[in-house]
């Protein structure tokens, strides 16, 4: 009989350790509250998770993602963590499209 191919998600579990490291070297506004701080925490573990998962992908290269959130001159300029991750995720997903896409042909 032969394998049926799973349709569940890749464990991005595994990826967690290489995630965090590419997270964790983003300039992040982290605040000045104790409020401020747990808010970013959470934003900054939603954005390793993305991260993780796209490792987990097979698509991307911790070099590919670390490069392309570091070239984000507009999410280290944000005001806020919150801010910072919608930028961040932002970068993400173009480079999705783009990669799924290829270069687009007007540009």
């Amino acid at each position: 009989m032969p394998a049926v191919p799973s349709s569940a998600p890749p464990d991005a579990k595994a990826h967690l350790p290489a995630a965090e490291g590419i997270v964790d070297a983003l300039p992040w506004r982290l605040g000045d509250t104790d409020a401020e701080r747990r808010r970013a925490r959470v934003r900054v573990a939603s954005l390793t998770h993305q991260v993780a998962a796209m490792l987990a992908s097979g698509d991307w290269s911790v070099k590919e993602l670390r490069d392309l959130l570091a070239k984000s001159s507009a999410a280290a300029r944000a005001p806020d963590a919150t801010a910072q991750q919608q930028r961040w995720r932002s970068v993400l997903k173009r480079a999705r499209l783009l990669k799924r896409r290829g270069p687009l042909w007007w540009h």
